[in-house]
């Protein structure tokens, strides 16, 4: 009778890490952090009431336009810079796909300061924490 060899049954988890923060998929995705800070670089401060609002969009493919994923509304009055976090479930992100934030800070109806360009994040070597230099609107 040929002796067998019995090896341990290994399991694999897969960890997801963005932003420092580590999940493992065994109970569900880990949930996706995206944080860092609004500023700008005139020396003026924000009104009362100001709103701060950062938006992740999504493209899968070329062909695709972006979508927007996912919104905070930050209301402060703060001088920047503005932290901010933005959390995701971990299965709304594909790995294939490419992501962006924009951000925006207004007063009123009237928009004050704006991202030149939507700035990758997440995936393709792309961090998880940015800090947004916003230009003042004219």
């Amino acid at each position: 009778m040929a002796v067998s060899r019995v090896s341990a049954l290994c399991h694999v988890v897969v960890a997801v890490v963005f932003g420092g923060a580590v999940g493992c998929a065994s109970s569900g995705p880990a949930t996706v952090r995206l944080s860092g800070t609004v500023g700008y670089v005139e020396d003026m401060a924000l009104p009362a009431g100001a709103l701060v609002t950062i938006a992740l969009h999504e493209q899968r493919t070329a062909e695709h336009d972006e979508i927007e994923i996912a919104r905070r509304v930050i209301e402060t009055s703060e001088e920047p810079p503005v932290p901010f976090s933005v959390s995701l479930p971990g299965g709304g992100i594909d790995p294939d796909a490419t992501y962006r934030v924009d951000a925006w800070i207004s007063a009123g109806s009237r928009p004050w300061f704006t991202l030149e360009e939507r700035v990758p994040v997440l995936t393709g070597g792309h961090p998880s924490e940015v800090d947004l230099l916003l230009r003042r609107v004219p």
